[in-house]
């Protein structure tokens, strides 16, 4: 891990590269100068992708959403640390195509917020959440009506754990009712401990 990217300096890089066409972040703790630098960006011919970075935006937490939000250039989140009102901004979001995010912590502001992002969101065509059983239903039926999903996988946290009968029939339900609405999704992937 290297400096490179502190809120002045990004906010340089990217006001004198006009011609940058991707941006990938790793493993980069985005603090609130870094985010007001991101939400500067207005081009629609880069693709930026986060992997396994974090966002602690704090003053610039409102434009940062809102960038995000609205922003068409983000098109990956890997495994990225996200505080609720962050992860709210996918809602109307098209760009971001990949998510595999984290939801196991045990908030479930977090949970609640996936699954009205997802119910609102445009562009995500692959998903990949960790979680637990329990939140399982909940992201299932937020994807009812998602126009581009095309993958879903679920992992759970408690990998060795056989889910209960009626955990188990609750997720199964709602995987039933994803693929008699959603008519785009192809692939469904549930842990082996997790079907019947």
């Amino acid at each position: 891990e290297f400096g490179l990217c502190s809120g002045p300096a990004l906010s340089q890089l990217l006001l004198a590269s006009p011609s940058l066409h991707l941006l990938e972040f790793e493993a980069f703790a985005f603090k609130e100068a870094d985010c007001h630098a991101l939400a500067t960006l207005t081009t629609t011919d880069l693709k930026v992708t986060f992997h396994r970075c974090s966002f602690d935006a704090q003053g610039a937490e409102e434009t940062f959403i809102q960038w995000l939000r609205n922003s068409q250039v983000v098109t990956k989140l890997d495994r990225c640390t996200m505080e609720s009102g962050v992860i709210s901004a996918l809602s109307g979001n098209s760009s971001v195509k990949s998510l595999t995010i984290f939801a196991s912590r045990g908030d479930d502001a977090i949970i609640r917020s996936l699954a009205g992002a997802l119910s609102g969101n445009q562009g995500i065509e692959n998903l990949c959440v960790f979680l637990t059983e329990e939140a399982s239903s909940l992201i299932l039926r937020s994807l009812c009506a998602h126009p581009r999903i095309q993958s879903v996988s679920l992992r759970f946290i408690h990998r060795f754990h056989r889910l209960s009968a009626s955990s188990q029939t609750s997720m199964m339900n709602a995987v039933l009712k994803l693929v008699q609405c959603n008519t785009v999704v192809q692939t469904i992937d549930l842990p082996d401990h997790a079907k019947d």
